[in-house]
């Protein structure tokens, strides 16, 4: 045995064929070589073949294992069979004895491990529990870290799988990825934080950021994205695909998000089905959806049993449920009934948002609505099973077509044209009924065709729209003319008013049976008297006037001042009187409370009442009437 002492004098090449125990410092200036044997620093001299021990009690329990490298304090202390291990860091597989194939890098890595094979822990304190499991792969500081029994797992990043201890069959990449897991397998983790939560949860997939963040317990679920589906806990089967994809979900299963922050808000909702950006955004607790398309769905929370569609279909709905909206793919347009909120049991095809064309139904239910591409309704039916076209109402005033097929009015067409034929009814050779009407199939009338005109009438009682007339006249159906047979009412269902821009012939058809005018009215009765003013009590007038008989009433109080000695006149009667050549008008009744007797007198087309005095020809003056009653009324022709 060569001491250090005698090492240190060494400056030339020299071969050694024993063991060579240093005690003290060595410098070697040139190349150490070791041929077939074991280089052991420190410690005692491990057996077996081509094995390197650096470090205090490394190898320390070696019998016949060979091919081992063990680097550091206590590495690979308890190996005695073990093949091939590599051991770098203090106690890493410090506890190994017969198992082979294991690589640790890093302080305390596979520190417990004694039967289990072929794994690999790089990292300090990777894998430190695991104990006799084989074929785990661990990179990251504490990586596997509790892991005992648990195989063929794989852990790259800081902390990953850190709690994992029979869970098998398990992938986790990332710094914290699938923490919490203890024996939940068959998982893959790709992405800091992601299934951080997960304990006994199996056959999960994450990738990204947080993605299944606080899993713990729940099977099946992907989750593929930035914070895809972060809150599930229990939720199972599920898919989120996109940018915090069903990112709030904690119970809910069966769930399907496709696309950036699709099913963001659902909780505890299942069995829904979204793709496209922010589907389903706002849903918390409806079931059983589809929202297909960009911000499908989008702000509805507990809307349930829809399917959606299209460019936004639905999406403002709230609580709406089992409505179906295709349509709205133009971005210049609202999405297919994206504005409809609390509306339930609609169908939608094309792009009505659900409050177009003068159709609102927001919150209306059992709609059906065919529209075109700017979102215009071309067919509905409404929820009462009418079939509207080209209107969005059933009120006949509103242009388009209704068939009502049950309900009040229903078997019935009702059509409304505006500036346009509403229908062409056309019948060929001959003529007679165009339009027939029946009751409990018995015809009850009909409008047809006589010699080019327009008939109309049941029986006996019809009429004639006779254009060369022009005229209206009676006919029966059978094409026969009515001459002083048929009423214009009866005693017992009489008409109202009578328009007429002409006369009525009365007992006859000459002009001396024609009735030509009638007419009723006010009129305002005037004092005239030269120099004179009035200031009025009262003063009102009524008139009647029948052909050419005017009946007119006054009654005037009035105080006067100024010149009260000149006549005074009524004037301003509502017609001027007829020109009966050297006769005057004459007729009426006055009651004046002075003390004169007073008549009246209308001249020859003239619009001025004359009050005579005492039979005589003195007139009345001013001083005669002031604040004296003067009532009465006059008959006179008008011109």
């Amino acid at each position: 045995m060569t001491r250090a002492k005698d090492v240190s004098k060494i400056t030339t090449d020299a071969n050694f064929s024993g063991t060579l125990d240093v005690t003290g410092a060595t410098t070697l200036s040139n190349n150490l070589s070791v041929d077939g044997g074991t280089i052991k620093l420190d410690g005692n001299y491990p057996t077996g073949s081509n094995n390197v021990a650096l470090g205090n009690a490394s190898l320390d329990s070696l019998t016949t294992g060979n091919n081992n490298t063990a680097i550091g304090n206590s590495a690979l202390t308890a190996n005695t069979e073990g093949l091939s291990n590599t051991a770098i860091g203090e106690g890493s597989l410090d506890s190994n004895t017969t198992a082979s194939n294991n690589t640790a890098v890093g302080r305390l890595t596979l520190e417990a491990n004694t039967t289990g094979a072929t794994n690999t822990a790089v990292g300090g304190f990777a894998l430190r529990e695991n104990t006799t499991a084989s074929n785990n792969t661990a990179v990251g500081y504490s990586s596997l870290y509790s892991n005992t029994t648990g195989s063929q797992l794989t852990a790259l990043g800081r902390l990953a799988l850190y709690a994992n201890t029979t869970g098998v069959y398990n992938i986790a990449i990332g710094s914290d990825a699938m923490f919490t897991n203890t024996t939940g397998g068959y998982n893959a983790s790709i992405g800091t934080y992601s299934m951080y939560s997960n304990s006994t949860g199996n056959s999960n997939n994450a990738l990204g950021y947080f993605s299944l963040y606080s899993n713990t317990t729940a099977s099946g679920n992907v989750a593929v994205g930035h914070e895809a589906m972060r809150l599930n806990t229990s939720g199972a089967s599920n898919i989120g695909l996109g940018y915090q994809a069903l990112r709030s979900n904690t119970t809910a299963s069966n769930n399907t998000a496709v696309g950036y922050q699709s099913l963001y808000s659902t909780t505890t909702a299942g069995q829904n089905t979204t793709i496209g950006y922010r589907a389903g955004f706002s849903n918390t607790t409806g079931a059983y959806n589809v929202f297909l398309g960009y911000e499908a769905g989008n702000d509805g929370t507990q809307s349930a049993r829809n399917t959606f569609v299209g460019y936004r279909a639905g999406e403002n709905i709230t609580t709406g449920i089992c409505n179906v909206f295709v349509g709205g793919t133009d971005t210049s347009q609202n999405g297919s009934g994206s504005l409809i909120t609390t509306g339930s049991k609609h169908s939608i095809l094309g792009s009505f948002d659900g409050n177009q064309g003068g159709l609102d139904i927001r919150t209306a239910s059992n709609h059906i609505v065919l529209s075109d591409g700017d979102g215009n309704p071309r067919g509905i039916f409404d929820n009462s099973g009418n079939f509207l076209v080209g209107k969005a109402s059933t009120d006949i005033t509103v242009e388009g077509v209704v068939i009502k097929p049950t309900d009040t009015g229903g078997g019935m067409l009702f059509a409304t044209s505006s500036g346009e034929r509403v229908a062409i009814l056309n019948r060929n050779t001959s003529d007679g009924s165009i339009l027939e009407f029946r009751k409990d199939n018995t015809v009850v009338g009909s409008i047809g065709s006589a010699s080019g005109d327009l008939h109309i009438g049941t029986g006996d009682a019809g009429l004639r729209f006779y254009d060369a007339g022009p005229a209206i006249y009676p006919r029966d159906t059978s094409g026969n003319d009515e001459d002083g047979t048929v009423d214009l009412g009866l005693s017992s269902a009489r008409f109202k008013d009578l328009y007429l821009s002409g006369g009525v012939y009365l007992g006859g058809t000459g002009s001396a049976n024609k009735l030509d005018d009638y007419e009723e009215g006010t009129w305002t009765p005037t004092y005239t008297s030269t120099g004179a003013s009035f200031s009025y009590n009262n003063q009102f007038g009524y008139y009647t006037k029948i052909g050419s008989f005017v009946h007119a009433q006054f009654y005037l109080l009035a105080s006067i001042s100024g010149t009260t000695s000149n006549l005074v006149n009524v004037t301003n009667l509502p017609f001027v009187s007829a020109n009966l050549s050297s006769v005057a008008e004459s007729a009426g009744s006055v009651w004046f409370s002075g003390t004169d007797n007073i008549t009246p007198l209308i001249n020859n087309n003239s619009s001025i009442i004359i009050f005579y005095k005492n039979g005589s020809t003195s007139v009345l003056l001013g001083a005669d009437m002031n604040n004296k009653y003067l009532v009465g009324s006059v008959f006179y022709r008008a011109s």
